[in-house]
């Protein structure tokens, strides 16, 4: 295995020239802590690597022969026993033996969870002062639990598909002081971010293919990360339950009706099933649950969850229908805006079921307020989504709201409160929560 290991450190595989848009996503480090570099299957865990390694040559903490990239899903690694990990160390240092073995290395793994036991070898280089760097998600380990894997000696970093400002930026476009030309481009890109959605390898092939690669992502997450790492009693129970989720996003649901509505078509399923689904759901990122805001765990336990995809691109092509698609699809692309900054995210309904889309909860019981709405045209709509927020800024002793529509602005003031409505892509491209 050390000759193994000794071909694969010779090969520098991350030091190949590879072009690539930089990630806008922070990169935390602590000293004797892995990053664990997590997130859904084709996001771009690999390439984040690839960043980290070159921003450690540009910032020259480390000269190249002290980086290390290995990739175990290499097929000279196969059957490899954690045992034989520290193998890796005896091939580096018989390679570069000039280098002092109290130096820091920086260990870039990459699926490192196919070996059973590899935390423990991780640990070890941890506590001889070496920088870890680690990303998976295969159907042996998800990537969200490779830093649960880690019990408290990894931070871990997010990587979700790109955002519609990294879209821009990867496609060179102008991102503040826009003109009306640029505007009315903003919101055309706008509007084919939210069909399209932010898988890197999605954005420039053609409609059809695009399809096929988000349907392709959607089964491996569906059969790899789902039905054969879990061995659910019914397969056919649980694609039925992702397709009917992916038609509910943006909308309220609770687990007695999905289970209803499951039976409903024939299927044999109970409660805690669906339950335990939903979270394999979950942590493999492809759902995210948004509760209702309360202090009770009662109320939020009984109370319906909202649910929004990882992709609008990816809920956009599995929807039944796409007449009542833009409003969810501009929901969803704000949740996935907010949760890029914070997981303490809410929604909040008053006693007259008045319901405000996004609570963000801040520190001290302070909360800012978003709400979503396609557009204010429809007088009826205009007076039900202010009333809502005028409600929730009222309980919760908020002078200022976000309300986000597709290209609409203004200011509406009552009573000493501000409503900031504002267009999406401005929203997107500038908000922080």
């Amino acid at each position: 295995m050390k000759s193994a290991f000794r071909d694969i450190l010779l090969e520098k595989e991350f030091s190949r020239p590879l072009a690539y848009f930089r990630r806008e996503q922070a990169c935390p480090l602590l000293p004797q802590k892995a990053l664990a570099v997590i997130g859904i299957r084709r996001s771009g865990k690999t390439t984040f690597l690839r960043q980290i390694w070159d921003d450690m040559l540009r910032s020259k903490p480390a000269r190249q022969e002290r980086l290390v990239y290995v990739n175990f899903f290499d097929e000279r690694l196969f059957n490899l026993q954690a045992g034989r990990l520290g193998e890796l160390l005896e091939a580096y240092y018989e390679l570069h033996p000039h280098v002092d073995s109290r130096e820091t290395l920086y260990f870039f793994l990459d699926e490192p969870q196919i070996v059973k036991g590899w935390e423990y070898f991780v640990d070890r280089l941890l506590r001889a002062h070496h920088r870890v760097f680690i990303s998976g998600s295969s159907a042996t380990l998800l990537s969200k639990e490779i830093a649960s894997a880690m019990r408290g000696r990894s931070l871990s970093v997010e990587i979700f598909p790109f955002s519609f400002r990294e879209i821009l930026l990867a496609e060179k476009k102008e991102t503040s002081s826009l003109g009306p030309r640029e505007r009315a481009t903003t919101l055309g890109r706008f509007k084919k971010y939210l069909l399209q959605g932010g898988f890197p390898e999605t954005l420039a092939v053609e409609p059809s293919l695009r399809r096929r690669l988000l349907q392709d992502y959607l089964d491996a997450v569906l059969l790899r990360d789902i039905i054969e790492r879990h061995n659910p009693s019914d397969p056919s129970a649980i694609s039925h339950l992702l397709h009917l989720l992916m038609n509910q996003v943006g909308s309220a649901f609770t687990i007695n009706k999905t289970c209803e509505r499951l039976k409903a078509q024939g299927l044999k399923v109970n409660k805690p099933e669906i339950s335990q689904a939903l979270d394999w759901f979950y942590d493999s990122y492809l759902f995210f649950s948004v509760p209702i805001l309360t202090e009770s765990a009662h109320k939020r336990i009984v109370n319906p969850k909202k649910l929004y995809c990882i992709d609008t691109g990816m809920a956009h092509h599995q929807a039944l229908s796409v007449s009542n698609d833009w409003g969810h699809l501009l929901e969803n692309a704000i949740f996935l805006h907010l949760r890029r900054q914070t997981e303490a995210i809410c929604y909040f309904k008053d006693a007259r079921q008045r319901e405000v889309d996004f609570v963000i909860r801040k520190t001290g019981k302070k909360y800012s307020l978003i709400q979503a709405a396609w557009s204010l045209q429809d007088s009826k709509t205009r007076q039900r989504e202010i009333d809502a927020l005028y409600s929730a800024m009222s309980e919760l002793s908020i002078k200022d709201a976000t309300l986000v529509t597709l290209d609409e602005q203004e200011e509406i003031r009552s009573s000493g409160k501000t409503i900031h409505v504002r267009p999406a892509w401005s929203f997107l491209l500038g908000f922080q929560a």
